[in-house]
């Protein structure tokens, strides 16, 4: 990045502190990283990217925003914070998404116990707030995304566009915002305020199994190391998600073994003990399941698009 690019970067960074009431940029890791535009709104005056970034928070991290001059979207992988604003008081794990406009008033403060992990989006347009309710999003009111690993994936091939020319870079990061929503627009309301003993417990679970889904091989394991029964693990699930615990964990290790795959591993039994299975039969049915595809068509179907795009 020369010199003028990072000087804008900075300044843009500080005009949009500037608009927060309060925030503890002192509390934030090492592991940050930030994508803006320089002329956010010019490539695209309907629906345009202005910034994007990761930001890893420790512990009382607090941010508090009052009339931010843009809207945004913003994505928790890891760990736990509390989201407050007049919508209501919502916990927010991995998985958690919501959005807010210039006239969002709202604070987002980590109450976990550890670090947590967030992304941000940030867009302009006079379909910016269009899109937001087409996406079934209420400012300030979280929903929940079935696939945290994709989205952030999803975030952090978003944030690398940075590394192109900049025309070329905004014009792809355009593409993201659009492609954002069809994301959010699938996934299921959370609707719940941090007052439920059981949500609680539910992001807690769900939190576990995305950073363990891997070394997991049951529900019962799942229930014992949360400190659950399994009919009570079962029932907030389809509370809650409309979903079951294993289905959660199966999406997880499914996504996981898709990705290695198009990251060019190739040994079915390799990927099914990386995904935590002892029987790659068993992981194949599974796979099939998921995808519609063996595992070694899927390998065969990736091969030949590789081979036909070169």
């Amino acid at each position: 990045m020369n010199a003028d690019k990072a000087e804008f970067q900075s300044e843009r960074i500080k005009y949009m502190a500037l608009n927060d009431r309060r925030h503890t940029f002192n509390l934030l890791s090492r592991h940050n990283d930030l994508f803006f535009v320089e002329n956010p709104g010019e490539a695209d005056a309907a629906l345009s990217f202005v910034g994007a970034g990761r930001i890893n928070s420790l512990r009382n991290y607090t941010i508090e925003r009052r009339k931010f001059p843009y809207c945004a979207v913003e994505f928790v992988s890891s760990g736990r914070l509390l989201l407050e604003s007049e919508s209501g008081k919502f916990e927010l794990g991995a998985g958690s998404v919501f959005a807010y406009t210039p006239d969002s008033d709202f604070k987002l403060v980590n109450i976990g116990e550890g670090e947590s992990l967030k992304y941000f989006m940030v867009f302009a347009g006079s379909e910016a707030l269009k899109a937001i309710q087409s996406s079934n999003l209420a400012p300030c009111v979280p929903k929940s995304i079935l696939r945290p690993n994709f989205m952030a994936n999803f975030f952090e091939m978003l944030i690398d566009c940075k590394y192109f020319k900049a025309d070329t870079g905004a014009r792809i990061a355009d593409k993201f915002v659009h492609a954002l929503f069809e994301i959010v627009g699938s996934s299921e309301s959370v609707g719940e305020v941090v007052s439920s003993a059981s949500f609680l417990k539910l992001r807690k679970c769900k939190d576990f199994i995305s950073k363990n889904f891997n070394a997991l091989t049951s529900i019962s394991d799942i229930a014992k190391k949360c400190g659950i029964s399994q009919s009570h693990l079962n029932r907030i699930f389809l509370k809650y998600e409309n979903s079951t615990p294993l289905n959660y964990l199966m999406h997880l290790k499914m996504n996981y073994a898709m990705n290695s795959m198009m990251l060019g591993k190739v040994s079915v039994k390799e990927l099914a003990a990386e995904a935590g299975f002892e029987d790659q039969f068993y992981f194949s049915k599974v796979f099939k399941a998921h995808f519609g595809l063996s595992p070694r068509k899927y390998i065969g179907k990736l091969k030949a698009e590789i081979s036909s795009a070169g």
